[in-house]
C-alpha cells in the first residue's frame, strides 16, 4: 500500500518536499491534479481523496530559482504558506527541567511551568 492509498480520506504529510527528484515531481503533480494514483503492480488507477501538507526548509523562491522544483507541482501545493522561525530561535528548555521528576499532578506541572518565563516566539 502506497502513501496516497494509506492516507485516503485523510491527510498526507510530505516532509522536505524540496528534495523530491524531478521525475517524481511529475508523478506527484498527476496525483494532485487527477486525484488518482496507480499503485505498483496494478494497471488501473484508483481514486484518492487526500489533503496534502508539505514542508521544506527552503523558500518558494529558492525552490523555483535553483531549478530544483518544477513550477506546476509547486503551484498546486502552495495554497497556504506558513513561515516559521527556526526552532533555535524558540524558547530553551533544559533536559533536566523537561523530564522533571515524573510527578504529573496539576500542582507540579504549574510549578515547572513557572520556571519558564513567556518569550516572544510564535
Amino acid at each position: 500500500m502506497g502513501c496516497f492509498e494509506a492516507a485516503n480520506g485523510g491527510t498526507l504529510f510530505l516532509d522536505e518536499i524540496g528534495n523530491i527528484p524531478l521525475h517524481l515531481q511529475a508523478k506527484l503533480l498527476t496525483a494532485l491534479e487527477q486525484r488518482r494514483v496507480t499503485p505498483v503492480g496494478r494497471n488501473d488507477a484508483i481514486a484518492v481523496d487526500v489533503r496534502v501538507i508539505s514542508a521544506t526548509n527552503l523558500s518558494r523562491e529558492q525552490l523555483a530559482d535553483e531549478g530544483r522544483f518544477r513550477q506546476d507541482p509547486l503551484f498546486r501545493l502552495n495554497t497556504v504558506e506558513l513561515t516559521l522561525p527556526p526552532c533555535a530561535n524558540g524558547p530553551r528548555i533544559s533536559r533536566r527541567s523537561a523530564t522533571g521528576t515524573g510527578d504529573c499532578t496539576p500542582a507540579s506541572i504549574t510549578r515547572r511551568r513557572s520556571r519558564f518565563p513567556p518569550r516572544p516566539w510564535p
